[in-house]
């Protein structure tokens, strides 16, 4: 785990290499088809050197829930065990890890379209503020959790209490995942992680990436 641009894939690459393995992917964005230079997904040729899962597996017209992520990492790391190998989880996305590595219950809600209109129209209007504000109203645990600024995050989570009756909160809660885990976190000076997202962004316009 770490942010953006500090290597992650490399070296689970080489850890996989090393000691063997399977790279799992958690990364939100990776798993869409054709998303490829903008998300600064492993290449075809390095998806060759040791399995990799869970990397274009989803159309980018087509929604892709955490619930579904959830379904396609468990398989995964299953047929890893399967293969007396071990899986290298990289993210990514935190929240598609913690929700593997917790065992969180998603609930099945599906997306309401004419409340995520609503809500977002409301969130365009009265500030983002307001909508986080309205979610510390009824699940504040999630709200501390939230950035203000992740209004996708915080409509789920009221579309969430306004079909079950639950706080988000209260779905996300730790659960025992029935395996051990080894977490190994990738950090870099802020000089440093500047200059090598720079240099990345560089390289993706240099291949084609639209400005």
């Amino acid at each position: 785990m770490g942010p953006t641009a500090t290597g992650k894939s490399a070296i689970a690459l080489e850890l996989a290499r090393r000691f063997g393995g399977a790279i799992v992917n958690a990364d939100s964005r990776q798993v869409y088809r054709g998303m490829d230079i903008g998300t600064a997904k492993p290449d075809l040729a390095t998806r060759t050197v040791v399995p990799h899962y869970l990397y274009d597996i989803a159309d980018p017209t087509t929604g892709f829930s955490l619930g579904v992520y959830l379904e396609h990492a468990r398989r995964a790391l299953q047929h890893t065990w399967d293969a007396a190998s071990t899986p290298w989880l990289v993210g990514g996305t935190g929240q598609y890890v913690w929700a593997l590595l917790e065992a969180w219950t998603v609930p099945e809600v599906p997306p309401d379209n004419e409340l995520r209109t609503a809500l977002a129209a409301e969130a365009e209007s009265a500030g983002p503020q307001a909508l986080h504000d309205r979610l510390a109203g009824i699940d504040p645990v999630a709200a501390a959790r939230i950035d203000v600024a992740n209004v996708r995050r915080v409509i789920r989570a009221i579309e969430v209490h306004h079909h079950t009756g639950r706080p988000i909160s209260d779905w996300q809660k730790k659960g025992n995942p029935g395996f051990d885990t080894l977490i190994l976190g990738v950090d870099l000076p802020d000089a440093e992680l500047d200059a090598r997202i720079a240099a990345r962004v560089q390289a993706m316009y240099d291949v084609g990436f639209l400005e």
